[in-house]
C-alpha cells in the first residue's frame, strides 16, 4: 500500500529557495557582509528543509512493515520496532487546511504530542522516527471539506487501511 502527498512540495521547496538567494542578494546590497546575510537564512533553511522532508516522503506499507522514502533514500522500518501506533481523533477541528477527523500515528519512540497539535507539525521535528496516516472524512459533511486548494496530505480510506493491518496482525495500542 502506497500512501504520499498530493501537496505540491516541489513547487513550495523551489520558491522558498528563490526568497533566500534574493534575501542574501538584498543583504549583501544594502551593504552587508556575505557570511552575515548567508548566516541570517540558515533558521529559513533548516525549516524549509525539514518541510520537504516532513511532506514530500512517501510511505510504503506491507506485511514486513513500513518504508519510507525521499528521493533516493530509503528507511525501512519493522512493525516490531514501532513502539507508538495509535489512532487520533479531531472532532470538531475540520476546516479547509485541515479536513480530517482521524488519524493513525506511528512512531520508532514514545512520543509527547498534545492533540491540539497536528501531525504534520509534529512531523517537522522528527522526520524520520514518526510518520502518520490521515483518514478520509466520513461524513458527507466533512467530505465537503476537501478543498480543492488544499490538496490530499498522506491519506487514505480507513476502512481499507484498518483491514490490512488486521490482516498483517498489527495492534493498534490504545
Amino acid at each position: 500500500m502506497v500512501i504520499k502527498s498530493e501537496r505540491g512540495v516541489y513547487g513550495y521547496f523551489v520558491i522558498i529557495l528563490l526568497i533566500i538567494i534574493f534575501l542574501v542578494l538584498l543583504y549583501l546590497y544594502i551593504g552587508a557582509s556575505f557570511l552575515f546575510s548567508v548566516l541570517y537564512q540558515i533558521p529559513l533553511i533548516i525549516i524549509s528543509l525539514l518541510y520537504f522532508i516532513s511532506i514530500g516522503r512517501i510511505l510504503y506499507f506491507d506485511e514486513k512493515g513500513c518504508t519510507i522514502q525521499l528521493l533516493w533514500y530509503k528507511k525501512a522500518i519493522p512493525w516490531n520496532c514501532l513502539k507508538y501506533i495509535q489512532i487520533e481523533a479531531y472532532p470538531g477541528r475540520i476546516t479547509y487546511r485541515s479536513p480530517y477527523d482521524k488519524a493513525i500515528l506511528f512512531s520508532t519512540r514514545k512520543i509527547y504530542k498534545h492533540k491540539w497539535l497536528k501531525p504534520s507539525m509534529y512531523g517537522l521535528f522528527f522526520p524520520t522516527s514518526f510518520f502518520y496516516v490521515y483518514f478520509l472524512p466520513s461524513s458527507p459533511l466533512k467530505t465537503d471539506a476537501l478543498h480543492p486548494k488544499y490538496p490530499l496530505e498522506f491519506c487514505c480510506d480507513e476502512k481499507l487501511f484498518m483491514n490490512k493491518l488486521q490482516e498483517w496482525n498489527i495492534h493498534i495500542f490504545s
